[in-house]
């Protein structure tokens, strides 16, 4: 069966439509099996985006598996799995992708563990970080949580061999510039953009607070000018 330029097969179709089943039922391995789906979803986009390459084809809505944003992928979801709602389907890939990265990256061993399951033929290091995870991860918002949290991890550690660097004399001027547009970048990063919705109410006073802090301790050092 061949739709708009690509061979789909069916087996891929119905094996897709099973998994997002199986995440839309679920109850307490919810985030298991919508990150399983989100594993299929990116294999899926992954031979789209190499088909319409090889093939030079172009949907209603831009070249199939290339299209902003992703629309090659919608059309094919639209085609072939009607049941599939695109935007649940892109949450359930970006679910996949934040655990596949806190895994260690999407290499093909963390996908396949990450598919497949306890079946996958992982290290015991993968398994245990996997499953560490996964019981971790009670719900979506656990999982961004989770994810905001390693993040940060990430940052420190880059923070920490900068601080190594031979430090090089500013003007005060440069210095408190340097200074905010450090924390407008941290600020823009997806990761806290997406993990602001996530805060609690005590959570969101410790931000407030921070921010407070950190706007009095700027005022202080502009009235030393």
């Amino acid at each position: 069966m061949e739709k708009a330029g690509i061979v789909a097969k069916a087996d891929i179709a119905t094996e897709l439509v099973a998994q997002y089943r199986r995440a839309e039922g679920a109850r307490g391995l919810f985030v298991r099996e919508a990150v399983a789906f989100g594993v299929m979803l990116m294999k899926v986009e992954g031979s789209l985006v190499a088909a319409a390459t090889k093939l030079n084809n172009y949907s209603k809505r831009g070249r199939i598996g290339e299209g902003r944003p992703n629309n090659g992928l919608e059309d094919w979801l639209e085609l072939e799995c009607p049941e599939i709602n695109y935007n649940t389907a892109k949450g359930y890939k970006s679910m996949a992708v934040k655990m596949a990265e806190m895994l260690g990256g999407a290499t093909p061993e963390v996908l396949a563990a990450l598919e497949h399951q306890a079946q996958a033929p992982a290290t015991p290091e993968i398994v245990e970080r996997r499953e560490e995870l996964f019981a971790k991860a009670e719900s979506r918002r656990k999982l961004e949580q989770l994810y905001f949290e390693f993040c940060g991890g990430k940052e420190q550690g880059a923070a920490k061999k900068v601080e190594t660097r031979p430090l090089v004399k500013m003007s005060r001027q440069d210095e408190a510039k340097a200074i905010w547009n450090g924390v407008m970048q941290v600020v823009s990063k997806s990761s806290v953009r997406d993990a602001i919705p996530l805060l609690g109410a005590k959570e969101t006073r410790i931000c407030h607070e921070g921010l407070r802090d950190l706007v009095a301790l700027l005022k202080r050092h502009l009235e030393e000018f």
